[in-house]
């Protein structure tokens, strides 16, 4: 919806066949405004233009295997709200769901982490594993907001260091 009030066109590609999966009223407003255009079981293929300057994107209906070719200034990820965190969930720890937690959450009782190695708690975004940090949607207790995630992966303690 906001981008929609600066764009000419948006454009949602949804991997699901089932369309969006956000609140009721998120859906109503989108489907209301002309400017929002969603493709169902639809995937980013490529991207083309020059460095620093998007002119189209491909795309591809994953049902019918048929790409197109779209006009793009930007391009704007969002993966949903599960964590992708496979790649290290049998490194650092994480909750039922699969966020990773981080900093003070850490703490049990007072006790760090098991296989803890440093005198010192975890720092605020590092994990179980220290030198390891997380941020954004991944970790444990977040608002999930795009400002939020930004501004965690560029603190001191998400920069270069990131999951």
């Amino acid at each position: 919806m906001y981008l929609s009030r600066f764009a000419s066109k948006v454009t949602q590609l949804i991997r699901s066949p089932s369309g969006p999966t956000m609140s009721r009223y998120l859906i109503d407003a989108e489907s209301a405004n002309p400017k929002i255009e969603h493709l169902l079981h639809t995937e980013l293929t490529a991207i083309q233009g020059k460095p620093g300057n998007i002119e189209s994107v491909t795309v591809t209906d994953v049902l019918t295997n048929e790409d197109r070719t779209l006009p793009a200034a930007a391009v704007f990820i969002f993966i949903g709200a599960v964590p992708q965190s496979d790649v290290v969930r049998d490194l650092v720890v994480v909750d039922e769901k699969g966020f990773i937690i981080t900093g003070t959450q850490l703490l049990k009782d007072g006790k760090r982490p098991k296989g803890w190695s440093l005198d010192r708690d975890p720092m605020i975004l590092e994990t179980s594993v220290p030198g390891i940090f997380a941020a954004g949607d991944v970790r444990l207790g977040t608002t999930h907001r795009v400002a939020t995630a930004t501004g965690e992966g560029g603190s001191p303690w998400g920069r270069s260091r990131r999951i």
